[in-house]
């Protein structure tokens, strides 16, 4: 399959096309690193996955989503380990910086059942925020992408989908603000925190990951107004552009497609634009369950994120590179994974053989 075939990214050598997912397994102490997630690295890396991405590192302890997520603090030691086991075993190394600013509660539930309510709050929220707090997360996303780098991480993804900080930022229905950091001003944002990164290393995967979909209007007006948004970034000195979808406080289901909505179903959207901007490469994740229709459409510069698939079965994409698929441990679509919706502590999963059913 030439998805498995090396690609360079950045004059780095990426193994493979195909990603593991950002994760938040839940599996970090006080900001660490624990064995566990070591562990879950270390069974999910190799050279059939290109990048292996560790999932929603805070920018700092105020900005976690819960007890179990990572930060980074006076001891690096761990992320160092992380970083290096990850690149031992044959995938480049990746993290996820990200930062959730907001004194809303986060949703538990899978939809929130005031919509108008809460985006109103969101909008207020934001628009109150004083420069000099936005100023502060930014520089905390610079300085964050630059210890990244310092303890071995090869490739960073800035996070900003989901509803989490900067993709509040990035959204024309949530973001009403009036002044430089205004959503269609963001892009001039985006290109200066590049440039800052690039300053202080250039050896490095640089990628940014927005909802292309946010689940609160038409499909066709969101891409409308989102191509604003991808023509203002396109050129800001981002390695890989990364398409998410949905917002977790309003639904989930955009972010986790369910079984019924079909295999890679927001695929269209990224060849698109993997089409419109041939000279970038462009990431596409959601549902991606059958790597040989994946390979029927691939195009040179689409890559391809894998959650589920890889909670569920660690040798996923190596079993498909032998093609032996039949033997693949499948998702069953439970959602037990979806440990904070559960009010469990860390990810589960009834078929993986290293993630306890009922968490830890």
């Amino acid at each position: 399959m030439k998805i498995f075939d090396s690609i360079k990214i950045n004059d780095i050598e990426v193994p493979s096309k195909i990603f593991l997912a950002p994760i938040n397994t839940g599996f970090c102490f006080e900001g660490n690193p624990t064995e566990r997630l070591l562990d879950f690295h270390k069974r999910r890396a190799n050279d059939s996955i290109g990048i292996s991405y560790v999932g929603n590192i805070a920018t700092s302890k105020e900005v976690t989503t819960n007890a179990g997520t990572g930060y980074f603090n006076d001891s690096l030691e761990s992320w160092k380990e992380l970083a290096s086991i990850i690149s031992e075993s044959g995938s480049c190394p990746g993290i996820q910086i990200a930062g959730r600013l907001s004194s809303i509660k986060p949703n538990r539930k899978w939809r929130s059942k005031k919509n108008t309510d809460l985006i109103m709050n969101i909008q207020h929220e934001l628009v109150n925020i004083s420069h000099q707090e936005i100023e502060h997360q930014i520089e905390s996303f610079i300085r964050s992408t630059s210890t990244a780098i310092d303890v071995g991480f090869r490739a960073v993804q800035i996070h900003a989908a989901h509803g989490y900080f900067l993709s509040k930022l990035c959204s024309p229905y949530l973001n009403l603000r009036r002044d430089k950091y205004a959503w269609p001003a963001m892009g001039l944002v985006f290109q200066e925190m590049a440039a800052k990164i690039r300053a202080i290393s250039n050896s490095v995967i640089l990628d940014i990951r927005f909802s292309i979909l946010e689940g609160l209007h038409t499909k066709e007006e969101e891409l409308e107004k989102k191509e604003i948004f991808v023509n203002s970034i396109i050129n800001a000195g981002f390695d890989v552009y990364s398409l998410s979808y949905g917002i977790y406080d309003v639904s989930k289901s955009l972010i986790y497609p369910g079984k019924s909505s079909g295999h890679a179903p927001h695929l269209d959207i990224a060849m698109n634009l993997a089409q419109s901007y041939p000279d970038k490469t462009w990431n596409i994740a959601g549902n991606i369950w059958d790597l040989e229709e994946i390979e029927k459409s691939d195009l040179e510069n689409l890559t391809y994120s894998i959650g589920r698939p890889l909670i569920a079965d660690p040798d996923f994409t190596l079993k498909y590179r032998s093609e032996s698929p039949s033997s693949i441990s499948r998702c069953c679509y439970k959602n037990k994974c979806h440990y904070y919706s559960r009010g469990i502590d860390s990810i589960c999963c009834p078929i993986s053989p290293d993630l306890p059913e009922e968490g830890i």
